[in-house]
């Protein structure tokens, strides 16, 4: 695995979760129980008309589904299969992150010695 650039990070498709509120609301998502918006905004500390702007891209890439239901006046969020799939797979990639930059530092340093120094010795 090579280490992934900051560009990688907001590549396609993780340009969706690459913003910490977007993948915060699908981690608070499920594939099997619908969740009402108003406790995802409780939750996730943001307003509703936040939620329904980060929603509308959720929607557009296929992370989540959306229903309303008129007789309530509510509406309610579900997770996509996509969602979660890609969703586990970011946050795998943001787990494994750290030891792969431990990893190319540790060869960094072994080829370009000159490139590190210990503070204070400047």
């Amino acid at each position: 695995m090579t280490l992934p650039s900051p560009s990688n990070l907001r590549s396609a498709p993780h340009e969706v979760l690459s913003d910490l509120v977007r993948l915060r609301i699908t981690c608070l998502l499920d594939t099997s129980e619908w969740r009402r918006f108003t406790a995802l905004c409780e939750l996730a500390g943001i307003s509703q008309d936040r939620l329904k702007r980060h929603f509308y891209l959720l929607r557009s890439r296929g992370y989540v589904t959306t229903t309303r239901l008129a007789r309530e006046s509510t509406s309610w969020a579900l997770l996509t299969s996509y969602g979660e799939t890609e969703r586990t797979a970011y946050l795998h990639m943001l787990a494994e992150l750290p030891g792969e930059i431990e990893r190319h530092t540790t060869e960094l340093r072994a080829k370009q010695p000159n490139w590190f120094c210990q503070v204070g010795a400047m």
